[in-house]
Parts: structure tokens; sequence; C-alpha cells
């Protein structure tokens, strides 16, 4: 949709351009956005087209440019001028890639100035091709009333010449002014160095012109060569000198030789090739080259390319396809290959020899044939393909065929076999190699001519080789208990048959593959011991054996921790575990040392793991926590559980103990040993001489027992004591002193906190760790 909207405004050729007319006798330029389709490919050319007042006619210079494309392929361009139906002169622009542009000019009748021109733009990438026209207004703008003295060149801005060979230079000298020209004189420089120079007489009116035909020889040197032409005058107490730079290019000739690859004899409809030699000897830095092969013949009047290509100095040769048109009559064609060289806007184009093609006519053979094709649904990487391919009615020939695969990215067909069909019928074996993995359409085609009879898509289907796994769970095993066993082939296949067979036994299972998986479920020795079972799969023309290992042991059951500690009343994890893991219910007893059952709990034991929460006694001592299974009446564990009496206490310390009334002040509160549970503190205030306290701060002791309250200082100055209280526990601090003044605080006199065991936080100079006391 992107794309759609994008050629829309371009196609529209919305900037077209039209400024001010300049005033040199050249129109503004005049742009355009044509946009070309190529196969599936979109090109945008932007062109520019200017034109100038010459004494020779009315100068047209056409410049393009690749402004948009879904492809990186480049593509020649070559433009047509026409005046109605007349055609006035055709250009080559070359190859337009993304980060290129070319331009061309040449000369036209100077009575068309002031109507309209047709533009006509081709475009070729390989044998394909593409049109667009567009009609060009011709106008220039008032010329100034000055002396102006003018040199142009007819082949334009540049020059592209072979070394040595003589350069015929026309050199237009005009007084466009309204005062004659006086002693006009011309010189030519040539990288450098005068190599022409002549009075033009005495003296030049305006709207006179000047013509001089210059012959210069190119410099035998390849590469860039500067020519310049000068031209002065004198007017009325002025001296008036204008100048023209042009870039003369020399080149080794090109030798270009062609063949044909098919012969010089074809059918109708076929595609023959040809190969040119470029003959090129190198190419100096600046210049391009470009290989054009076309032909003449038909019905399309005069030479006509088909195929295009840049050339690359690391290619020896270059081959050229086109397919012959169906005409149902004899032809001849003659072919050739132009060495198009390019430099600085100029070509010069090196013909090859000729190649006469001829094509003879195409009986309709095939008219009342049938072609079929028939080949296994699918096969395995690495084997061969067999195709048979059948023609009917048998036409007594030997005809060409093609089995061909259809390409999912390009959408195409691709040939991945030949054959030769004779009585009918032919077996063509196509490696696996040669199509893509997966599922593929294939098609039998036979050819004649330009002609082709393609049978009715065959679908195939290309398997990586297969792979066997195999998997028995759980392992170890209890003995008689079942095991599963599950059999993966890779890839995943339907219908695969599937024999297992156990050391054990005699008896073998048979099961069938569903997306390459088949389970099946055996029950395990009554004795322990390393077991096999035996397993053999078959896939199309492919068995696969195997084997997967059986261990059966006596289960044992295990828990964890097996000595534990804990408070009176608090909660004890254990984790249960068997090998080989069991599904089973297992009994949990809490027992004194005399075998008195406190506690009992039942627990699941899902695949061979369990966990369970055991409540401690209240009362101290060493207690034994028994676990059984049922249904196994000789397993089970015991753990020991010892329940010892803690001893806590509760500290308290405050980050200042002198503040200004309504100062925030943190107060860091550790129970030591730490509870195994969060435990609620509250922070208590009251006034010196007042035994009423009032809640100033609460919140939740950490893992490690501690907790950190912030509460703000009575607004009231004077003596107050601060204590913490963690009530669950029955414990509660030492009061500390904090002084409340008006005015600024005092920095902390210590407040250190000491980690370790005990946990003890001090406090320097007024309170060092004050130990808890436990309320009676």
């Amino acid at each position: 949709m992107r794309e759609a909207r994008l050629l829309a405004a371009l196609a529209a050729t919305v900037f077209v351009m039209l400024l001010v007319p300049k005033a040199t006798g050249e129109s503004s330029p005049l742009s355009y956005a044509l946009d070309f389709r190529i196969g599936g490919d979109i090109y945008v050319v932007g062109v520019s087209i200017e034109t100038e007042v010459l004494p020779q006619g009315l100068g047209v210079k056409i410049k393009a440019s690749l402004i948009y494309n879904t492809s990186n392929a480049p593509i020649f361009m070559s433009v047509e001028l026409l005046d109605g139906n007349t055609t006035l002169g055709s250009l080559h622009l070359g190859f337009l890639r993304g980060d290129t542009s070319s331009e061309a000019s040449t000369v036209i009748p100077a009575a068309l100035l002031g109507s309209s021109l047709t533009v006509r733009a081709r475009v070729y990438r390989g044998s394909e091709t593409a049109v667009k026209e567009v009609k060009v207004p011709l106008a220039i703008g008032p010329l100034t009333p000055s002396l102006v003295i003018t040199a142009s060149v007819d082949s334009g801005q540049s020059l592209l010449a072979v070394s040595n060979e003589p350069v015929e230079v026309r050199v237009s000298v005009s007084n466009i002014g309204e005062v004659a020209a006086v002693q006009p004189r011309i010189r030519v420089y040539l990288d450098g160095d005068v190599v022409y120079t002549e009075l033009l007489g005495a003296s030049l009116p305006p709207g006179s012109t000047e013509n001089v035909s210059i012959d210069v020889r190119a410099p035998e040197s390849p590469g860039v060569h500067v020519l310049r032409i000068v031209a002065e005058a004198y007017g009325v107490g002025t001296r008036t000198v204008s100048e023209k730079r042009l870039f003369l290019v020399t080149v080794e000739p090109p030798r270009p030789r062609l063949l044909a690859v098919n012969g010089t004899e074809a059918f109708e409809g076929d595609r023959v090739c040809f190969e040119i030699h470029p003959g090129l000897q190198g190419l100096p830095r600046g210049v391009s080259a470009e290989i054009v092969m076309e032909y003449l013949g038909g019905t399309v009047p005069g030479w006509t390319p088909f195929y295009v290509t840049s050339y690359d100095p690391e290619m020896r040769s270059v081959t050229g396809c086109m397919r012959l048109g169906m005409t149902g009559e004899e032809a001849s064609y003659r072919v050739r290959a132009v060495v198009a060289l390019r430099a600085l806007g100029s070509e010069r184009r090196f013909p090859s020899n000729e190649v006469v093609l001829h094509v003879q006519p195409v009986a309709r053979l095939l008219r009342v044939a049938s072609v079929s094709a028939a080949a296994p649904s699918a096969v395995f990487a690495g084997s061969e393909v067999p195709v048979r391919i059948r023609v009917e009615p048998s036409l007594g020939v030997c005809l060409p065929a093609d089995v061909e695969v259809f390409d999912p990215v390009t959408l195409t067909w691709r040939t991945v076999a030949e054959a030769t069909v004779c009585g009918g019928s032919a077996v063509v074996r196509v490696p696996s190699s040669a199509l893509p993995r997966g599922t593929s359409l294939l098609r039998a085609v036979i050819r004649l001519g330009g002609y082709k009879l393609a049978s009715s898509t065959i679908s195939i289907a290309v398997l990586p080789e297969p792979r066997l796994s195999v998997k028995a769970e759980p392992s170890p095993a209890a003995p008689g208990s079942p095991v599963k066993l599950e059999v993966a082939v890779k890839p995943g296949l339907d219908g695969c048959r599937v024999s297992a067979r156990p050391e054990w036994t005699d008896t073998s299972l048979v099961a069938a593959t569903l997306n390459g998986i088949a389970r099946l479920s055996i029950i395990a020795p009554e004795a322990p011991g390393a077991y096999h079972v035996w397993v053999n799969v078959t896939c199309m023309d492919r068995s696969l054996v195997s084997q997967a290992a059986v261990h059966v042991a006596n289960p044992v059951l295990g828990i964890e921790p097996s000595r534990a500690t804990a408070g009176p009343g608090e909660l004890v994890e254990y984790v249960l575990a068997t090998t080989p893991p069991l599904d089973a219910r297992a009994v949990v007893e809490v027992l004194t040392p005399k075998g008195e059952v406190l506690e009992t709990e039942e627990v699941s034991i899902v695949n061979g793991s369990a966990r369970v929460r055991i409540r401690s006694p209240q009362r101290p001592g060493d207690y034994v926590v028994s676990v059984r299974l049922k249904g196994f009446r000789e397993l089970g564990v015991n753990a020991t559980l010892s329940v010892q009496a803690r001893e806590h206490r509760l500290t308290l310390s405050l980050s200042n103990t002198e503040v200004p009334t309504g100062a925030s002040v943190t107060a860091a509160v550790a129970i030591e040993p730490p509870p195994r549970q969060p435990v609620a503190v509250t922070l208590l205030l009251s006034p010196e001489g007042n035994n009423s306290w009032a809640t100033v701060a609460s919140g939740l002791t950490d893992a490690e027992g501690r907790a950190s309250l912030v509460f703000s200082a009575p607004g009231k100055p004077g003596r107050y004591r601060v204590k913490a209280v963690a009530a669950s526990m029955q414990l509660e601090s030492e009061p500390l002193q904090l002084l409340v003044k008006e005015g600024a605080s005092k920095m902390p006199i210590s407040q250190t906190i000491v980690a370790g065991t005990a946990g003890a936080v001090s406090l320097a100079v007024l309170a060092a760790s004050i130990r808890a006391v436990r309320k009676r």
C-alpha cells in the first residue's frame, strides 16, 4: 500500500518545475517523474529536460536519475524525441543505479520553438523492457540587450574519442548583443597547449553567427583531457571574452566478437543465447562500458535491444538470451552486440560482427498429446526420487523433457533434471538434494521448439534422515511397578510401525507412531537389577533399531532434615522423597521417647516427593518424627526433633538523645536470638516523673530480629523516657532518656550496632546495651 501511494504521487508528476527563463538563450529545466514496471519491480526515474538556442538549431539536454526502485538490479535507459510521428533524434542515457545519474544532448530544428515535443523513454533490464511518453513544451525566455559571445559544440559538454583519431569540433560564435563585436577571435587549447587560432573577421554584427570547424587529434594516452575554447572581441570601449571547457576522453578502441551459443538454426519460441567477447584492454578512470545485444528483423523496424548489461573488468565474456516469437513462418534475424563506452555524458558505440539466425516454424505435434508424471509422495534425504513420465499417445519420436520443481520464493518453475522420452515413456531419477527440504511440487514438461506440454503437478516431501530415541520412566523403577516407554521418531511421522520386546519376557508390544510418538506401558521385573527393552521401528524404506535401559531397585524413603531444633509450638517443615519415585500415601507421627503418639498427619507423595509441616510440642525435650509408607510394610524412616526453651532479650537505641521539639527520631530495636517469625514491636514514650506511657511508633522485626522505628519528638520541651515492648513474646527494654529542647538538635553522641550472635546495640555515654527483662 505504501508503494502504491508513492507511485501515485510520483506518476502524477507533482514536481514539474517552471522557473523564470534565463537570459542566455536557455530555458529553465522541466522535471518529470516517470514510473516503469518491469516484471514485479518498480523503477521511478526523475527526468530533467532543458532547451537552449544554438546557431545550428535548438539544443535539447536530458538528464536522468533513479529516485525510487524496488530492485537493486540496474536499468538501461534510452530516449527518443518525436514531433508527432517524426523521429527527431535518439539518445542513450546508459545504466541507472541508485547513486548515479546520466545526461545526453542533441539538436533539433529551431522551427519547433514555441511548440511541444514528445519524449519517449524506454528502459531495459536484461531482456525485459518498459516504455513511457511525456509531452514537453519548447519555450525560451527573452534575451538581454548586451554583447555576449558564446561558443558551443554539437556533441555537448564532453567528447569521447579513440586515441590518435581526428576529432571534428564545430564551434559557433554568436553575437546576441545589440552592438557589433570588433575583431572577434577564437583560440582552442588542448591540455594547455594552443592547437588552433583564427580571426573571424573585422566585426560580428548583432544577431549574426560565425561557424568554425576544427580538427583536433585525440591524444594517444587514454584518459581525460581538457579542451578549452576561448572567443574574444571588442565592443564600444569594452572587451568581451567567452570561454567553453570540454572534456575529451580518449580510449583504446574495443574489438567485440559475437558467437551463437545454440547455433544459427532455431525453432520459433526457442530461447537462443549469444556470447560476446568485449575485446576491451582496460578502461581509463571515469569511463564506463555497457554491452547491448540487439537484433534486426521480424515485425519491429530498426535494431531492437534484447539484452543490456554493464561491463565488469573481471568478465571475459557475456552471455545474453532472447525468446523467439511465434509467427508460424520462416524468418531470419541479424544479431549483433554493441560495446557502448560512456564518459562525462558522451557515448561511443562499437558494434561487433553480425550473426544471422534462421528460425523455422514448429508443427503442432503436441496439440493432441498429454503428459503425466508419477513419483512417491515422500522420500528421505540422500535418496533418489524416481519420476515416471508418460506421453500419450506416443508420437513415434524422441522428445526432450524436463522435470521441474516449483520455487515458492520466486514463484517460478526450476528444472532439476533432464531426460529424453522415447517410445512414450521414460524414468528420470532426481536426486533429493536437488529438491528443497519440505514439501515440493513437481511436474514433467515436454519441449519442442517454443512449445511446452506440462503434466499435472505431483506433491513430494523430502524428509531429513530419521532419528530414533527411546526413553523409559521412571528409572530406577520399583519391582513390579508400571514403566512408561516413549518411542520418538524425528521427523514426526504417522504410521511408523513400532515393536518393543522386554528382555524379561517373550511377549512383544506393537504400536504405531502418531506425529512421530508412540507410547507403550510395561511392568518392571520383580527382581532388582538392570534390564533392556529392544525397540525396532520401520518407516517407509528405513528400519531403525534402539534399546532402552530399565533399572529396577527396591525403593528407599528419605526425610530432610534428619535432625531439627525448634522452640515450643513452632512449625517445622520436612521434605519426603522416595527413590525410585513413587506415588503413595505416607503417615507422619510425632512420638515421645517412650513411643507415645503426640500428633499424626497423612500426606500424599507424588512422583517421589512431598512436603509436610509439623508443629513442635510445647514441652522441651527430644522427640521422634516417624514416616511410614502405606502398602510398604517395611519402608519407613525416622527423624529427631529437639524442642528447646528459648531465652530472648530486647534492646533499644536512639539516633539522637537531644533533639528540638517536633524533630524526627529513629529508634533501632533488636530481639536476640532472632525469632523464627516476624514479631510486632511497639515504641512507648512517657514524660520523666510520669508513669503514663503513650504509643509513638510500631512495626515488625525482619529475619534478623531487627526493626527501625521513626517517631516525632514531643512539642513541649522537657525530659522523656522511651522504651520498646514485644507483647507477643512478653519482652520489654529498659527505658532510655530523651531530652527535648527548643532550638537546633545536637549530633548523636554515639550509636553503635554490634553484629554477632548476641546482636547487641550500644549507645555510648547515655546508654549501653540495656538488657531486656522478661515480665513475671
